[in-house]
């Protein structure tokens, strides 16, 4: 059952990953590493839902492109830090 659930949540990941290369938010060089990403989800969820081991096996690809689609993701979406006025003289 839990296998099953894992399935369902890579399905829900690769939905938002592939939700994520619309918004313009993102920078293009950004888009091959989140379409891959969505993509090997789908088969590693695919695997996972039908209790297929050589299918479930795509999560190790889809670990290490989660890994850089997130920091991607993060670095280009950092807040900027706050730099504080200087007093007046």
């Amino acid at each position: 059952m839990l296998n099953r659930l894992d399935g369902a949540k890579m399905f829900l990941l690769a939905a938002l990953s592939a939700v994520a290369l619309t918004s313009r938010a993102l920078p293009r060089w950004l888009a091959p590493v989140g379409f891959l990403l969505a993509a090997s989800l789908a088969v590693s969820g695919l695997g996972y839902a039908l209790l297929a081991q050589g299918l479930a096996s795509a999560v190790y690809v889809s670990g290490i492109l989660l890994l850089a689609f997130v920091t991607g993701t993060g670095v280009t979406l950092r807040v900027a830090p706050q730099i504080p006025a200087m007093p007046a003289m």
